[in-house]
């Protein structure tokens, strides 16, 4: 130890000058590639210390930005963990703000920024909050925190929560500053929204017709661009120049009138398309020849109930036999007896469906008198009971009644009213007179065999044995293990075995594709910073994909519109971390992810069994061009706006002259070119659907022959009664249209009832919720004028 000192006494100036040197490049340098190598914040990054806006108290930097944001974070996890402690504790978090999710998680009163316009969002309703008098103090915020945690958090257990969360990273009263920051921006955003979620009965009475009326209209549709012709006027400098500073800042949108001249970001894309149903068939026909009889026996053992013969129950025509059987006792005595040679059952059946359908009311009256009637009775008035106990004879009679008919034909050329009234008097008098024995006994010896000997026995035998094949199940029958069978169940089992290895060759094929493009951009990415490094050679992904059976492309730089209307840009994914599931774009992924070039991501497409792998080859970033440059789009732009001036003047002019009862093709007959469209009956709005099944929010509906209908246009529809005529222009005012209703459903008469009925419903509640959302933002837009606000 004594000679390590002494070797530091005799070098200590050569040591003091080689740390003074190393303190001097930490302070320096050290700082900057921190800066570089961290995010906003972390040290001297000039795009960090970039003004990003300015406003009424001064200028905000990225660093500014990031700082406000790290602070909110942390007062979001101390209120959380608040939250989460009172939860344990079996408390309620309460409070303004506070509410409770779809998944059970309780919001911690404060809304969460997401992005850095919510940071200045709550900058500025603070700002807003302190400029009408509110205030905050510590206390109040201690108040809130007794609310949030329900009274069962003390000062010392806060105490705690602030040292799991935060543990020294603030100050306690700097947590406690920027929890009134919060409260202060909470507190403005409630007294802005105060009272707006309530849908009075006006507003509701109008939401109710924009879901339930329907429209029938004729249409006569005006091109704006048709009228580019019939501007005269040219565009000033002056105008040239105003029109190009109006929109230079904003991105082109198809449907809005608003100018757009600033270029969006392109990216171009190459890419290789994978099928894997295809790879599927492929590793099945190679299966097929493995699959061996013995597979195909076990196959059909084990999944026997697949291959089982369903029989449908036949319908008996239990209609016809009661059409045919009337006509069998019109013969009188003899047509039974005809019966009773071919069977038993089917002489009772006459009689019990005939009495019910001319003298319902004669045979039940002597049925307590004789037993010969009384079974009459019995299939007279049968109830659904009875039938079951009945179904011994009238069943088996069924079958039989087309042999019975046979010989009706003679007795319906007989008079069939005294036929049947006859015999029905015979019965009832043969009670009183005894002698007179040929009607009576005729009827008891029909009903002999199912009434008097056999009447214990046969009711008890037969339906005992006629319901026993109705109760008792059949046996299942299953297809045959033929040659057809066995072709079958090869091909199943062939695409089960053959589902796994496709797949593992997809991935693995893609893996290696991806290795190689994945090393070409890091290569790239080398010779970039590094001069002296080699230079790579692109890969043929083409050939690549080829070797795999696989197809390869590339897409030329287009923007996040454009892409959508390649096979790629179709593809997307869903995300279910939050409720519903969310689908993601690829337009979202791709444009919304910096990610460099040549480095490989996988994407499943909207088409079933189909993958995509693809990368970025180059990009353009979003840039604002010239005036020089786009002169002449600004000139056209100009001249669009004129030329749909004219053409609502048109419209108007041609709605005048149609006023009236007559269809627009009679109104309008004298102007030649005018084509007259007839959409579909449509609402304002339609609900729709979530992706699992349900109603979901209302969205504006789809008029036929309108591509894009917005409110302006609903609205200019819906303002015409039944026989007007009126203007309508759609959303990116593009086309004008004449409008006539032809007709409207239901009445109002119906609709107030409807409304009367059904108050403020769901779909109301969305509607309003919407618009209410809109109002709020035109009041944010003008605290930003109000606040002097400018994005840089």
């Amino acid at each position: 130890m004594s000679r390590v000192m002494h070797l530091f006494r005799k070098y200590q100036y050569m040591l003091l000058i080689v740390f003074g040197v190393l303190l001097m490049f930490v302070f320096v340098i050290g700082d900057a590639l921190t800066g570089l190598m961290g995010g906003p914040g972390q040290g001297g990054s000039e795009q960090a210390d970039e003004v990003v806006l300015t406003w009424k108290r001064g200028a905000v930097s990225g660093n500014d930005l990031y700082s406000q944001r790290v602070r909110h974070n942390m007062a979001v996890e101390f209120l959380s963990e608040v939250v989460q402690e009172t939860v344990r504790r079996e408390g309620t978090p309460k409070g303004p703000g506070v509410f409770r999710d779809q998944f059970g998680r309780y919001n911690p009163g404060i809304t969460v920024a997401e992005n850095d316009e919510t940071i200045v969002q709550k900058m500025l309703l603070a700002a807003k909050a302190e400029s009408l008098g509110v205030r905050v103090d510590n206390e109040a915020v201690k108040a809130f925190l007794k609310q949030l945690s329900d009274g069962e958090l003390n000062d010392n257990d806060l105490g705690v929560i602030y040292n799991k969360t935060i543990n020294g990273r603030m100050t306690q009263q700097h947590l406690m500053d920027q929890l009134q920051h919060e409260l202060l921006a909470q507190q403005m955003l409630m007294m802005t929204r105060a009272g707006l979620f309530v849908v009075p009965p006006r507003e509701a009475w109008g939401f109710h017709n924009r879901m339930r009326r329907r429209v029938q209209t004729e249409m006569v549709a005006l091109s704006v661009d048709s009228f580019k012709d019939k501007v005269t006027k040219t565009p000033t400098e002056a105008e040239i120049k105003k029109l190009y500073d109006e929109g230079k800042d904003r991105f082109p949108n198809p449907y809005s009138p608003e100018p757009g001249f600033m270029r969006r970001h392109k990216i171009a894309f190459e890419y290789v398309r994978a099928d894997s149903g295809k790879l599927q068939e492929e590793e099945a026909a190679k299966i097929k020849d493995t699959i061996t009889d013995e597979d195909i026996e076990k196959h059909y053992e084990e999944n026997k109930e697949r291959y089982r013969v369903i029989d449908l129950p036949e319908e008996e025509p239990q209609a016809d036999p009661p059409a045919s059987t009337p006509e069998t006792p019109k013969e009188g005595s003899e047509q039974p007896a005809a019966q009773e040679t071919r069977k038993e059952d089917a002489a009772p059946t006459p009689p019990a469906e005939e009495t019910p359908a001319t003298p319902a009311d004669k045979p039940t009256e002597p049925a307590p008198a004789t037993e010969a009637p009384a079974e009459p009775k019995a299939e007279e008035n049968c109830s659904p009971q009875d039938e079951a106990a009945a179904e011994t004879a009238e069943p088996a009679a069924t079958p039989e009644t087309p042999t019975p008919t046979e010989p009706t034909p003679p007795a319906a050329a007989d008079p069939p009213a005294p036929a049947t009234e006859v015999p029905a008097v015979a019965t009832e008098e043969t009670p009183q007179a005894s002698p007179p024995a040929t009607a009576v006994p005729e009827a008891s010896a029909t009903e002999t065999p199912a009434a008097e000997t056999p009447a214990a026995e046969t009711p008890a035998t037969e339906p005992a044995d006629t319901p026993a094949p109705a109760d008792k199940p059949e046996e299942p029958r299953y297809k045959p293990l033929d040659d057809k069978l066995r072709a079958e169940i090869r091909d199943e089992i062939a695409a089960d075995r053959s589902r796994q290895p496709a797949q593992e060759r997809l991935d693995k094929s893609l893996d290696e594709i991806k290795a190689a493009i994945d090393a070409y951009g890091r290569q790239i990415r080398r010779s970039d910073i590094s001069k002296t490094a080699p230079k790579s050679t692109p890969v043929d992904y083409e050939a690549l994909a080829a070797e795999r059976g696989f197809t390869a492309g590339k897409i030329d730089p287009t923007d996040a519109l454009g892409i959508e209307e390649y096979e790629l840009g179709k593809a997307y994914e869903m995300t279910f971390t939050s409720w519903p599931p969310q689908r993601v774009s690829f337009a979202q992924m791709a444009y919304g992810q910096e990610a460099p070039p040549y480095r490989a991501a996988r994407i499943k497409s909207a088409e079933l069994d189909v993958e995509f792998l693809y990368w970025k080859v180059a990009e353009e970033k979003a840039f604002v061009p010239e005036l020089k440059d786009i002169r002449d789009e600004v000139i056209d732009t100009w001249k669009r706006r004129e030329a749909f001036v004219i053409a609502k003047a048109e419209a108007e002019k041609l709605a005048k002259q149609a006023a009236g009862d007559k269809p627009l093709g009679e109104s309008l007959s004298s102007h030649d070119g005018l084509e007259i469209i007839q959409p579909a009956p449509f609402s304002w709005m339609s609900t729709g659907t979530t992706p699992f099944g349900g109603a979901g929010a209302p969205t504006l509906s789809q008029v036929d022959g309108v591509e894009a209908a917005g409110n302006e246009f609903m609205r200019s529809v819906f303002r015409l009664k039944q026989g007007e005529v009126g203007v309508a222009v759609d959303q990116p005012e593009k086309m004008v249209y004449v409008v006539r209703i032809a007709a409207e459903t239901p009445s109002e008469d119906m609709l107030k009832e409807q409304f009367l009925a059904s108050g403020v419903t769901p779909e109301m509640s969305q509607i309003a919720f919407v618009e209410i959302e809109d109002v709020w933002q035109n009041w944010y837009k003008d605290l930003e004028k109000e606040m002097n606000v400018k994005w840089k």
